[in-house]
């Protein structure tokens, strides 16, 4: 099967995908540019349900991916690091939900955060880093 093959909408979210870790791989292996970020969250990075996280430096503060376990790419709204916290906002296309998550423990291999969507739901996942 070749990419034209592929429907449209998930060729698109296979090139996201495959973008984000493009720019992860690259930018992990340099590490950041400002001496303010933890390196410990830079890699890959999936939650027990098969969501994938892309988090990369980009100078002085991150940037992040977020692919769902069916391929639907999250659109990531805005990302905030203060206080040796991560904290971001994404979109979920398919249920028009707005979710935020933060950081709230970090260590070489997982990464425990919180969440809360639009409707006051909340919760802690735990991702394993995978790269």
């Amino acid at each position: 099967m070749s990419i034209t093959d592929v429907p449209s909408a998930t060729a698109a979210r296979a090139v996201s995908f495959l973008l984000a870790l493009f720019f992860v791989v690259g930018c992990s292996a340099s590490g950041p540019a400002a001496t303010n970020l933890d390196t410990r969250l830079l890699g890959e990075w999936e939650t027990d349900s098969g969501a994938r996280y892309s988090i990369a430096a980009d100078g002085d503060e991150y940037v992040i991916g977020i692919v769902d376990y069916d391929d639907e790419v999250f659109e990531v709204e805005s990302v905030l690091w203060e206080g040796g916290t991560l904290a971001w906002t994404y979109f979920v296309p398919s249920t028009g939900y707005r979710v935020s998550e933060e950081t709230i423990s970090i260590s070489e291999s997982n990464l425990e955060v919180r969440w809360e969507n639009q409707t006051g739901a909340t919760g802690v996942d735990i991702l394993t880093r995978v790269e």
